[in-house]
């Protein structure tokens, strides 16, 4: 999810947080996967609104205390991850 550097910096200066936004995406992965599996959406569309539920789990979550600016490099970088482990079945 993060670069080495910063996942050092975080579990080093706030543990808590880094714990916090790992169990957030950790939780919402399922959702995506379940998505996946049900939605008539395309991959632009279904990627969209990972992207900004994504955004609206970290930004309203009562244990995370994380501006709109690192919500937003999380969301990047998740979905970066996610997009390149997909496994994508292009005989369908």
């Amino acid at each position: 999810m993060l670069r080495p550097s910063k996942q050092s910096r975080c579990t080093t200066v706030r543990p808590q947080t880094y714990v916090n936004v790992a169990r957030i995406v950790n939780a919402f992965e399922l959702e995506v996967q379940e998505w996946g599996l049900t939605s008539d959406a395309t991959p632009e569309q279904l990627t969209e609104l990972v992207k900004t539920r994504l955004m609206d789990f970290l930004v309203t979550d009562r244990n995370l205390n994380i501006d709109k600016s690192t919500a937003s490099e999380v969301v990047r970088r998740t979905i970066a991850r996610w997009l390149a482990i997909c496994e994508l079945d292009f005989n369908e």
